[in-house]
């Protein structure tokens, strides 16, 4: 049996009471020279995504729009920040989902209609990522190890992330982000102002996240992996 996550790894094996030696962890990984970042695309990526002149530090969430990745508890923490301490912060909002009309909504009830941008999906998001300093995710629930957390660290930008399933598997706390309790949004305020307000630590989160990704989780690194288990396993069966 194969896992993604060590998350899922121990769960299988306290429930379930699997033998450890029978669950292996292989992490999919993600594809690291895809997801590097390019000077040369930060143009197109202003061209494609316009926003505020102004705007620092642009935030991002991408994904779906739906009641489990917690959005209604950004945009408050958002509120906060923009309200005492980053008037000029911006938020990426990229995606589609049944809660979009909602959220719109409440962005205007929370007086953010200039700081937030909703985009739609893209099968680019490496452009996106070139746009950001930091990726939020404030999920409620039902997260394994995000492929959207996995390629914004690859770009070397720092996360803030719900601490729930794999998430602590990468994002490693004043390392290459924050983790927060899921629907907290006075820690998403905190962990964003901690990242933000000292450039000199920022700046060393955004190699370390890349760092942590090429090192640990490149795609090609893993499949070989992969490619070694079941090999392993076919010359177990043949003897």
């Amino acid at each position: 049996m194969i896992t993604i996550t060590d998350f899922t790894r121990r769960y299988l094996i306290d429930t379930y009471q699997i033998p450890a030696e029978k669950v292996a962890l292989i992490y999919q990984g993600t594809d690291t020279d895809r997801f590097r970042h390019i000077d040369r695309a930060v143009t197109e990526a202003r061209n494609r995504y316009p926003l505020p002149e102004n705007a620092s530090p642009v935030l991002g969430s991408i994904g779906s729009f739906e009641h489990r990745k917690g959005h209604p508890v950004l945009f408050e923490a958002l509120a906060e920040l923009v309200h005492n301490a980053l008037p000029d912060a911006h938020l990426m909002m990229v995606g589609d989902g049944p809660d979009e009309a909602m959220l719109k909504e409440k962005a205007k009830l929370l007086g953010l209609e200039r700081n937030i941008s909703f985009f739609p999906f893209t099968s680019q998001p490496d452009l996106i990522f070139e746009l950001l300093d930091i990726t939020v995710l404030p999920s409620l629930y039902k997260e394994g190890l995000p492929n959207v957390l996995l390629e914004s660290m690859s770009m070397g930008v720092p996360v803030v992330s719900s601490n729930i399933g794999g998430v602590a598997e990468i994002v490693l706390d004043g390392e290459t982000g924050y983790m927060v309790e899921p629907g907290d949004k006075f820690a998403l305020v905190e962990a964003i102002l901690i990242i933000w307000g000292n450039q000199t630590r920022y700046q060393n989160m955004k190699v370390q996240a890349r760092k942590l990704i090429t090192e640990r989780f490149d795609k090609a690194a893993q499949f070989d992996r992969f490619l070694s288990y079941f090999e392993t396993i076919i010359q177990e069966m043949k003897l």
